[in-house]
């Protein structure tokens, strides 16, 4: 007889003690289980270390690179050890009945068993980095990528006959990742010259602002 994966879903969710897993996240708990010692390892040092946050690139592009996998994959690794964190600390479930689920919804051997424990049960030792992550990225769509076009525009004389003057103008093109929804977008505005020396004016006046924050507050550590 052959059943259909909503039903083995089904069955697998009965079958776990403590952790609730919906079918969306199977795949991503799966990934988590599916990494060797030394991945998870290096994940752990990857989720703690904080000299990443000198480093701007979101989280899971650290993990893609450190693992070596796909980005689609570094965020359902993150997303499994997000979500298996918080049910066990919400709901104070024990290693023992953590690990017997996990055994439920794929293959622990000793060789893993140890790395789960230290990242899944052990001190939330990434917690200043996740949060220090979320304060730089997850609160309104900001900047991935910025650069300029520069363009000159003809003006033609009525008869098309002779160029009479040129038109300078300037495209600010500014790559945007919003963390509501996980979306993607390229915005390009125009700018003449007095909207560029604009420009250059509200952003000098905002480093001058950040370089009084950092002064100010220079007894604590300064993230950027």
């Amino acid at each position: 007889m052959n059943l259909g994966s909503s039903t083995l879903a089904a069955m697998e969710q009965n079958s776990l003690k403590s952790l609730v897993i919906p079918d969306e996240g199977r795949d991503d708990v799966q990934k988590l289980l599916s990494l060797s010692a030394e991945d998870l390892a290096k994940l752990e040092e990857t989720l703690t270390d904080r000299s990443a946050l000198k480093d701007d690139r979101r989280p899971y592009r650290r993990v893609a690179q450190a693992l070596e996998i796909s980005p689609q994959a570094a965020i359902s690794v993150l997303t499994a050890v997000g979500n298996i964190r918080s049910q066990r600390e919400r709901f104070n479930i024990s290693d023992t009945d953590l690990f017997a689920d996990l055994e439920v919804l794929g293959t622990v051997d000793d060789a893993t068993r140890e790395g789960l424990r230290s990242l899944l049960c052990g001190p939330d030792d990434g917690y200043f980095v996740e949060k220090v992550g979320s304060l730089r990225h997850a609160i309104a769509p900001h900047a991935t990528d910025v650069r300029t076009v520069v363009d000159a525009r003809p003006v033609f004389s009525q008869d098309r006959a002779r160029v009479d003057a040129l038109v300078l103008l300037t495209y600010l093109e500014l790559g945007v990742h919003d963390p509501r929804d996980g979306r993607n977008d390229t915005l390009v505005v125009q700018l003449s010259r007095t909207q560029v020396a604009k420009l250059r004016e509200v952003l000098e006046d905002a480093e001058k602002k950040l370089d009084k924050l950092a002064e100010t507050f220079g007894a604590h550590e300064i993230y950027e």
